[in-house]
């Protein structure tokens, strides 16, 4: 019994170890270094001295795939404004969150709209409170408190993949611990044009801004869906990119259960060492036995011999002297 329950907790370890590495590996990040593709130079056949055109030679199927990587969030990157669109009424804490904080969608970033890399959809800033304070001019200014909302940002990675960032709602003062979550690290562009998948994505969004800004109303089931993303996905305090909860925590799990597995097998098997088996106790308890017998015929016989002993004292001393 001792020894199937060692073995069953051996197996449980190393099948949860096997369980975290199929889950988490695609978590890890890790970026290949591509070799500088070959460029090709042609020149004008016209005669035009001077100009040239490059031409990238796309005989690799894996650059061939990343490109078509690039190519499809290009797509995403152009048809933005069309697949977010519709989410403005999708319902009616929507309807009033577009009300108080209007939802803005910017393919290329807030700041100008010319990085291709970015697409980012945010709530805007809402008036929360005011506020009378003195300046530097030694004067009365009203200061108005205000509150951002919450972003969503897709970011194009070197190798064509794109990255889901979650940045929370907040103020000046009052913020999360988290200045926010990666979603997903490792999105091939084509998914961000199906409609299911951006369910998804917006599903997270909507969750982190009901439960980050300061008149939010999540469910239970934002709560847990926040919960849980905070604890299966890497979160960034500050500037540091944290290691994912869950798989530290189960690290540690795995760690110790092998300790007790170990221990426990060392146990075992020092047992085995040192406890007879039956055999080899059933003979134990039949020399004892014999043993027992064998003294109790020595005790008869050291009883028979002073008996004799005593007659034969009683008659040397009945002898005339």
């Amino acid at each position: 019994m001792c020894c199937r329950f060692y073995l069953l907790v051996s197996v449980l370890t190393l099948g949860t170890v096997a369980l975290l590495w199929c889950k988490c590996r695609d978590c890890i990040k890790g970026r290949k270094r591509n070799n500088p593709h070959t460029v090709k130079t042609a020149g004008n056949n016209e005669g035009n001295a001077g100009e040239s055109q490059p031409q990238m030679i796309l005989n690799d199927d894996a650059t061939q795939q990343r490109y078509r990587r690039y190519k499809d969030f290009e797509t995403f990157y152009d048809k933005s404004k069309e697949i977010f669109e519709p989410y403005k009424d999708k319902d009616d804490r929507t309807k009033y969150l577009q009300a108080t904080h209007m939802l803005q969608i910017c393919p290329g970033t807030r700041n100008g709209g010319v990085d291709k890399r970015y697409v980012e959809v945010f709530w805007g800033n809402k008036a929360y409170d005011a506020n009378e304070e003195i300046k530097d001019d030694f004067r009365l200014h009203k200061v108005i408190y205000s509150e951002h909302g919450s972003m969503l940002t897709f970011y194009k990675n070197e190798n064509g993949f794109a990255s889901i960032y979650l940045i929370p709602a907040g103020t000046e003062l009052t913020h999360p611990y988290e200045s926010g979550i990666c979603w997903k690290q490792k999105v091939n562009p084509s998914q961000l044009l199906n409609k299911t998948y951006i369910d998804k994505v917006w599903s997270a969004f909507m969750a982190y801004m009901e439960v980050t800004q300061l008149d939010g109303n999540p469910s239970w089931i934002q709560k847990i869906h926040i919960w849980w993303l905070r604890n299966s996905r890497h979160v960034v305090v500050g500037k540091e990119w944290q290691p994912i909860k869950a798989f530290v925590f189960t690290k540690q799990v795995a760690k110790w259960v092998m300790t007790v597995s170990f221990s426990g097998l060392a146990i075992f098997l020092l047992q085995l060492w040192l406890i007879p088996s039956p055999a080899e106790h059933e003979n134990v308890v039949i020399m004892k036995d014999n043993s027992e017998e064998i003294n109790q015929k020595l005790d008869t016989v050291y009883h028979v011999l002073e008996g004799i002993q005593s007659n034969q004292d009683s008659c040397l001393s009945r002898q005339p002297k």
